[in-house]
């Protein structure tokens, strides 16, 4: 199993490099990333479940980008560093997790990461504009903690796929499916209040708004679910 998902992931990652769309550090810290737990403590379902995910995220950004027409080719570009440590901030702690053995946190912090990409690649598509999650006043698409009904709905059902087909391979099928909501909506409402306020404030990058996202809403899971 850790050979399928070393080559699916060395495939994969060296597709986006080949296409220009990561650096080469930045494919090298996603396949490290993906395949250590799979390979170090033999957890390959959640290391397969991080791969799966990522994927996801990546192909959605690539077709966005692509439609923009913001591909940057080249290694070691502002854009492919940006991207690099955006990769950091989502993926280090499910990878983290999953290491530890803590299947439950890998589900809240991949849940989180994907109901933050869905909803924010395709809350665009929103007919209304989005709202500030502080004040609700209408804001441009894009600004730092906008969110709109259709991100946050699409992210939510998301999640809850998720969750659902992990639990197949999991006993308690309903506290999977638990998780993965938790994790999805309290996950991007913190990741949309600290746009809202010491994102702008500080004009903190998107890698440090994630990461931290990720940690506060893995940490109130554990606190709240995972210890006795």
């Amino acid at each position: 199993m850790s050979s399928l998902i070393i080559l699916m992931a060395l495939l994969f990652f060296g597709s986006l490099f080949w296409v220009g769309f990561v650096t080469i550090w930045a494919a090298l810290i996603s396949l490290l990333l993906v395949v250590f737990p799979s390979v170090v403590i033999h957890n390959h379902l959640d290391s397969f479940a991080i791969f799966i995910v990522y994927a996801l995220i990546f192909l959605m950004s690539y077709y966005k980008k692509k439609k923009k027409k913001e591909i940057y080719l080249g290694v070691g570009t502002k854009e492919g560093k940006k991207r690099a440590q955006n990769i950091f901030g989502k993926v280090f702690l499910p990878s983290f997790f999953a290491t530890v053995g803590s299947s439950p946190l890998v589900v809240v912090s991949l849940a989180y990461g994907l109901a933050d990409s869905i909803g924010s690649q395709l809350g665009v598509l929103s007919t209304e504009q989005p709202r500030l999650i502080t004040t609700f006043q209408k804001v441009p698409a894009g600004t730092n903690g906008a969110i709109s009904f259709l991100g946050t709905m699409l992210g939510f059902g998301v999640v809850v796929i998720f969750g659902t087909i992990y639990s197949l391979y999991q006993k308690e099928f309903w506290w999977w499916v638990w998780l993965a909501a938790f994790g999805g909506v309290v996950g991007s409402l913190i990741d949309s209040l600290l746009g809202a306020t010491i994102e702008r404030k500080f004009n903190l990058s998107d890698w440090s708004i994630n990461f931290i996202s990720v940690f506060l809403v893995s940490l109130m899971a554990f606190l709240f679910f995972v210890v006795d």
